[in-house]
């Protein structure tokens, strides 16, 4: 079937000449075959006749070695046999069938003389000639005679004939092949020229093609008739043509450029996705991306009630000092390391787990902050696992870290929350885990806190804290009070200690030691900072100018307002903006906060001498100060401590720390200001031992400005400590 379409679908010139030289072909076969199949069956008759004659001459000239049993001329006798190039054996057998003299043409290989075949005669076998006849003398069986003839000869002469045969048959095939070419032109030439056009024409296009004119008969009419189509096509395509070339250019255009536009736009798109969740250094999960992860986590329609996950909140010990040790390119190696350390932690936690295999988990690595990585591991049997993961990645990030050719060895801090059923807000887990952290941190580095009901109620005082915080900005619920600063010599007002107040509704008056660390870690220090500055500056201008004082105001500086690059540029424009002259304005550091990173505090320090100011160390005695540093440092007061202060006058405690740091502070070229001033005796105490200024409760608490500038207005001379003492 499949060979009549192929013949089917053959050009009709291909058909007409296969169809000459296919019974040509055929013919001459047939002829082949018929006088190979003669050619055998003379040879077969040749061959048998001829072995008939050798077996009947070589038995009787054995037969009387048969008779008197002398195998060695029987032997002789069928040796003569060699002379016939066919014979490749013969084998004389007794009267008993027993095997009496042989010969082999190829003695070396001779193999056992074969069987005396049952039946007597010619046949043929495994490509041999058999002739087994009875051997007589006079006229009694004596033995029997097999003569073993190859077929070589045959085998020669029939490749000779088909040599010949084939020889024939291919000039008999180049013969017909040359006459059905000629036949095949002259009928299927002109029909086989107009396909092969109309091939032309439909693979092309091309209208403008013609076929080649034919005689007068059918072939010649159908070939006018299919130019004159052409010709009508030809005429109707080019106005076609002309019309629908422009459309189809603006088409391809229009087409390229919105599929150029359509993978541009899906390439976007597919950037800023991982972009909006993932974080460009470390390549984990962002804060985005784990918040909305953790919301759909907690929300009740995603919870069957029973399965619990838990959020683990790591944070990295002393990282700012790390990272301002070996720079900040290090510090970005440092954290991506970090990153890929708890990915292999969370990975190998679920590897370990037995059951995690029959069950999908959602767990989620992510940086939240510059330091700050968060785990949610969904789902947990028990809180067991929650330790189990916290232990690891402790110990893990416990291990040196080589970066930048140096071996950095960092610490975590991890708090986390176990998700409870009645929580539905990803904000309160996260805070909870975070409040966690926190606690783990006051009880040493590389710690671990699962948050318990006390520090869920504490971590929800901390967000109310956290939510009027950020609200008293604009409420303007934040004052400022001023506490005297007395010259001990004079007994006059020498200036003021501005000191934050927050007055919270349905509370009243707090101190910034319950908010001021709150205030660091929203990011409110340094604005809040800045508007005190300002404020203080201000107010002192004013009494100043008003009541014609030299008061100076001394401004409390935090740390991360110390560290703000932009911190000498904002002192500068709050002078320029109040009109306070420099010299009217000390800015108080803790002693701690200058060992913290002591050469970057001595730059900070003297460009601040350089723009005027005054500059204080507040707390002194109560930080581990080393006198190299505060020797080089433009420091112009030193603030005794109140805890020193609370005991100079005890018997039980000697003032000779107290003096020890007067001594130093003169030494240095320092002034003197004590702190905490309670009693009368502790005053007597510390102008014994040459202190120049105080300030405590002794003298007055804090006051509002109000108070102040009212006290002023009625006083003979603004700088009198009795006009400040009258308002306590």
């Amino acid at each position: 079937m499949k060979l009549n379409l192929q013949i089917r679908d053959l050009p009709i010139r291909q058909k007409l000449r296969l169809l000459v030289i296919g019974s040509t072909l055929l013919a001459l076969t047939l002829a082949l075959i018929g006088f190979s199949v003669y050619e055998r069956a003379q040879f077969r008759t040749s061959a048998e006749a001829e072995l008939k004659t050798l077996a009947g001459t070589v038995g009787s000239n054995a037969a009387a070695s048969l008779a008197f049993s002398d195998s060695r001329t029987a032997e002789q006798i069928l040796h003569a046999l060699a002379q016939a190039s066919d014979i490749s054996g013969a084998y004389l057998y007794d009267i008993d069938g027993s095997l009496f003299a042989r010969y082999d043409r190829a003695t070396e290989h001779a193999g056992p003389a074969p069987a005396l075949p049952v039946k007597e005669g010619a046949h043929f076998a495994d490509d041999r000639l058999l002739l087994a006849r009875p051997v007589y003398l006079d006229g009694e069986k004596t033995g029997s005679i097999l003569i073993v003839s190859t077929l070589d000869g045959f085998h020669v002469k029939l490749r000779r004939y088909l040599l010949i045969a084939s020889l024939v048959l291919f000039i008999s095939i180049c013969i017909t092949y040359l006459i059905s070419g000629l036949l095949v032109s002259a009928i299927g030439g002109p029909i086989a020229r107009l396909a092969g056009l109309v091939t032309q024409v439909a693979d092309s296009k091309d209208y403008s093609l013609r076929a080649q004119a034919g005689g007068s008969d059918e072939v010649g009419s159908l070939i006018q008739s299919f130019n004159q189509m052409l010709e009508k096509i030809e005429e109707r395509d080019f106005a076609l043509h002309n019309a629908n070339g422009v459309l189809e250019s603006k088409v391809q255009e229009r087409t390229a450029a919105l599929q150029k536009e359509i993978i541009e736009r899906k390439q976007a798109e597919a950037k800023l996705l991982y972009e909006a969740h993932h974080d460009s250094l470390t390549h984990v999960a962002n804060r985005r991306y784990f918040v909305e992860h953790l919301s759909r986590t907690v929300a009740p329609e995603n919870r069957d009630g029973e399965t619990k996950f838990a959020v683990l909140f790591i944070d990295i010990d002393r990282f700012k000092t790390i990272n301002d040790t070996i720079g900040h390119i290090a510090g970005d190696e440092l954290i991506k390391e970090i990153a890929k350390r708890l990915l292999y932690c969370a990975a190998r936690h679920r590897a370990l787990d037995e059951g995690a295999a029959a069950r999908l988990n959602s767990d989620v690595v992510a940086r939240i902050g510059g330091d700050e990585f968060v785990i949610l591991l969904n789902p947990i049997d028990t809180t067991a696992d929650v330790e189990l993961l916290a232990e690891s990645i402790i110990a893990e990030l416990s291990l040196p870290i080589f970066v930048a050719d140096e071996e950095v060895i960092v610490t975590a801090s991890i708090g986390s929350s176990v998700s409870d059923v009645g929580m539905d807000n990803a904000k309160d887990v996260l805070t909870d885990a975070d409040t966690a952290m926190y606690e783990a941190k006051l009880e040493g580095r590389g710690k671990h806190r699962i948050c318990d009901p006390e520090l869920h109620n504490r971590g929800v005082n901390r967000r109310k804290l956290e939510s009027d915080l950020r609200s008293a900005f604009e409420r303007e619920q934040f004052r400022i009070h001023y506490q005297p600063i007395v010259s001990l010599d004079t007994e006059t007002v020498h200036g003021f200690e501005a000191l934050l107040r927050w007055d919270r509704p349905g509370i009243g008056i707090v101190a910034p030691g319950h908010f001021i660390s709150a205030a660091e870690e929203m990011g409110l220090i340094i604005p809040l900072g800045a508007w005190v500055m300002r404020q203080a500056c201000a107010q002192i201008e004013e009494w100043n100018r008003r009541f014609n004082t030299r008061f100076k105001v001394s401004v409390n500086v935090s740390a991360k307002q110390f560290a703000d690059p932009d911190l000498l540029n904002s002192i500068s424009s709050m002078l320029e903006e109040t009109r306070l002259a420099p010299e009217f304005m000390t800015v108080e550091i803790t002693e701690t906060l200058t060992m913290t990173n002591a050469a970057q505090a001595e730059i900070t320090l003297k460009k601040l001498k350089e723009i005027g100011v005054g500059l204080s160390c507040d707390d002194f005695g109560t930080g581990f100060s080393s006198l190299s540093y505060l020797h080089h440092f433009p420091l112009d007061t030193l603030k005794i401590d109140r805890s020193f202060i609370s005991s100079v006058d005890s018997p039980r405690n000697p003032s000779g720390i107290v003096e020890l740091i007067i001594t130093l502070g003169h030494q240095l070229g320092m002034e003197l200001v004590a702190e905490g001033i309670e009693t009368k005796e502790q005053v007597d105490k510390i102008r014994s031992l040459g202190c120049e200024f105080a300030q405590g409760y002794f003298f007055s608490y804090p006051l509002t400005p109000e108070a102040i500038t009212n006290s002023l207005s009625q006083a003979d001379s603004g700088t009198e400590l009795s006009a400040l003492l009258a308002l306590q």
